[in-house]
């Protein structure tokens, strides 16, 4: 994407950043004869350790804590150029004698336009979002995580005329823990080769479902699940439909496959329409086509369907796609004289473990997908219903962990 260079534009971005505490008043009356003590209890929630990430001599007012009262947080930051990025983490104490739980939460959402410059988000430091009835066991720490960015990759025209002021709250409430709590879920890593930081060929997991590092930096980190999902015509009834399938399986064994699409929605009068491009190759993946069957379906149906189930497990998602060409090709995939690509140079998570379809069409009726026995990208026609997989791409906040 084209962006100026020498921009001066600026962004300003402000956080009040709260927690606000209840607690659920117990009472009951005793009438039988005798004596009851009740135990002294406590109730201290609250914000402390802050940790910068990086950005930090961006800051026009710095976070701060004092002692074991904060529950009210601000900063102020300047934000000179697309790619520039603050971040700090800060940790909320409960160091109290009760089970804490989240009773609401409420953050500020950008607007459509605010969002084509810049970028903000509020998380437990492993990028799993906040929620209701998470809990905070006594005498337990847990991290939030906030990041403000100019965006890297912003459009040209997107660029702002003016100054951009943005003030954005965060605002989390506990109260005493009851049975709807809930421990929260956690992003953990599997394997990867720094122990001090994430790379490429990294694997990290949600729980069951498991991801390779595709690319990161400081704004976002990109990942391709680790393997294909348990999703198509039919799906096997050993595995949890529209999850991973976890383990490698092969046409014999029923894997589930499906076309592309059901017929060239990218095309009109014989000629790609205007939104996907000017030419081939071209990223056709569309939200407006969606459906699991008809006109409407394409692969992305099964896509869509995937990210509903992560974001029910709180991992936040900014957007969820096939791999594109572009991206193959970045990860080592050269083109050969038969017009296909050899992948066997770059990292063998690309075709391992079965054949998947890509989100981009060389022309009006082939469609790119990665196959596994030549470990190549080749072209195969959109209406194919034994085509491919399903593997999707996921962008996430970046990940420090």
């Amino acid at each position: 994407m084209k962006r100026r260079e020498n921009n001066k534009k600026i962004i300003i971005l402000l956080l009040v950043f709260l927690i606000s505490v209840g607690f659920a008043y117990l009472s009951s009356t005793l009438n039988i004869t005798g004596l009851t003590r009740v135990m002294g209890n406590n109730w201290n929630i609250y914000f402390d350790n802050i940790q910068y990430v990086r950005g930090q001599d961006f800051e026009i007012t710095a976070p701060t804590t004092t002692g074991t009262t904060t529950t009210s947080v601000s900063y102020e930051v300047f934000l000179p150029s697309p790619g520039d990025v603050y971040k700090f983490n800060i940790d909320i104490v409960n160091a109290g004698s009760l089970d804490a739980m989240v009773k609401v939460v409420t953050d500020t959402e950008l607007t459509d336009a605010q969002k084509k410059y810049a970028s903000y988000y509020v998380t437990y430091s492993d990028g799993i979002s906040c929620d209701d009835y998470q809990l905070l066991p006594k005498n337990s720490t847990d991290t939030l995580s906030v990041m403000v960015a100019y965006n890297r990759d912003i459009l040209e025209e997107d660029l702002p005329d003016t100054d951009k002021s943005i003030t954005v709250t965060f605002h989390i409430e506990f109260e005493q823990a009851t049975s709807k709590a809930t421990a929260r879920n956690h992003i953990t890593v599997v394997n990867r080769a720094n122990n001090n930081t994430l790379s490429v060929g990294d694997e990290i997991a949600l729980g069951t479902e498991h991801f390779i590092i595709m690319n990161i930096n400081n704004e976002k980190t990109t990942l391709l699940t680790k393997y294909d999902l348990n999703s198509g015509p039919s799906t096997l009834s050993d595995m949890t439909a529209g999850l991973q399938m976890t383990q490698n399986r092969d046409s014999s064994s029923g894997m589930p496959v499906s076309s592309f699409s059901t017929y060239r929605y990218w095309i009109q009068n014989n000629q790609l329409k205007s939104k996907y491009g000017t030419s081939y190759p071209a990223y056709v993946v569309d939200e407006e086509y969606n459906q699991e069957t008809g006109n409407y379906f394409s692969t992305y149906y099964y896509v869509e369907q995937y990210i509903g189930l992560l974001r029910d497990r709180n991992m936040m998602i900014e957007k969820g796609r096939l791999m594109s060409l572009e991206d193959a090709i970045s990860l080592g995939c050269t083109p050969t004289n038969d017009g296909k690509y050899s992948c066997s140079s770059g990292p063998s998570f690309l075709w391992f473990p079965n054949s998947y379809w890509l989100g981009t069409a060389i022309d009006n009726n082939n469609v790119y997908r990665f196959y596994r026995n030549d470990r190549t990208l080749e072209t195969l026609s959109y209406d194919k219903s034994w085509g491919g997989c399903t593997r999707p791409v996921i962008e996430i906040p970046s990940l420090d962990i």
